[in-house]
This record gives C-alpha cells, structure tokens and sequence, in this order.
C-alpha cells in the first residue's frame, strides 16, 4: 500500500472488532470441527465462553497481547472470515498471525488481501518488527498463501502437534517487517 489506511480497509475488505452481534456467525465459525486440526482445540466452546469473548474484545493489542478482526467484504458488510495478531511481545516487537475465511469464500484472494493489510499494520500502527505463522507441514494452502504474501520459511518443529494416530511437524514462518 502507498498510503497507511487508517479506515481499516483495503481493496475489497473492512477489518472491524468483533460486536456482540457476530455471536452466532463466531460460533459457527469457530465450532467447526474441520478447523479442529489446524489448532490446539479439540472441543466446541459454549456460547457463553463465546459471550464472554466478545465483551472483552475490545481490549488493544498491548493490554490483551492478542487482537482480533473480523473481516468483512466491504460492498456488502458480510462477515468472511477473522484476522488475528496473538502471542504479541511488546519487548521484541512481534506477533503470530492467524487468518481464517469461511469456507463459502475460499480461494478468491481474500486471505492474501487480510495478511497484506495486516502487514502495514503491524508495521506502521502497532509498530512491529516481525510477524509470524506457524503452519502444519501438509497444510499446503497455508503455506502458499504466507509464501505469497512475502513470509519466508524460518524453520520446522518436528513432531510438533498430534492429529489422530501421528505427529506433524509444523513450519514456522516470518516476515520481517
């Protein structure tokens, strides 16, 4: 980008605080079992837990040490997906980038649009000096859009997480900013 965009948008997207009416949407979102295996949770959370989660949102990045957008297509306002900064270090001026687009709107460009918006960010509003993702190795997808949106890959964790009967490593990834 040529200008820092302070409207928190980008060509086609809005990035906005979660509202207590994303709740249901959240839920859905969160609860699927498919995005299960790219996390540590194994299990749904209550729509309570989820509640509680949105009333406290509005905590900043600093406060919280995490941060969560949701991303919207702007000429509709429809909620696509979530962006999110966690694991932030004040000290060492970085954080791990998580990005999830529903299903429905996949393979369209969004998620590399999120993670190029997301960049100025961090670089120019929270005043990062890296962020990173960690990637499960067969999560192919994943690891083309990080690549694609200028994150090289930094290292392998081996054995790193358990799905089901067997360990997968996991590929770190970093754009230095």
């Amino acid at each position: 980008m040529d200008k820092l965009n302070l409207t928190s948008t980008s060509e086609r997207l809005a990035f906005r605080a979660l509202e207590p009416e994303d709740l249901s949407w959240l839920m859905l979102l969160e609860n699927d079992p498919a995005h299960w295996l790219v996390g540590e949770r194994q299990l749904p959370l209550s729509r309570s837990t989820f509640k509680a989660y949105i009333e406290n949102a509005s905590e900043t990045l600093q406060e919280a040490g995490q941060f969560r957008w949701v991303i919207e297509l702007r000429e509709s306002n429809t909620p696509i997906g979530l962006l999110d900064l966690y694991n932030y270090s004040e000290r060492n001026q970085r954080s791990a980038v998580g990005v999830l687009v529903h299903l429905d709107h996949r393979n369209k460009g969004y998620a590399k649009e999120a993670l190029n918006w997301l960049s100025d960010y961090a670089r120019e509003v929270a005043f990062l000096h890296q962020l990173y993702a960690e990637i499960q190795s067969d999560n192919e997808h994943s690891i083309d859009l990080f690549t694609n949106a200028g994150y090289a890959k930094t290292g392998v964790l081996k054995d790193w997480l358990r799905r089901r009967n067997a360990f997968v490593d996991v590929v770190q990834m970093q754009l230095i900013l």
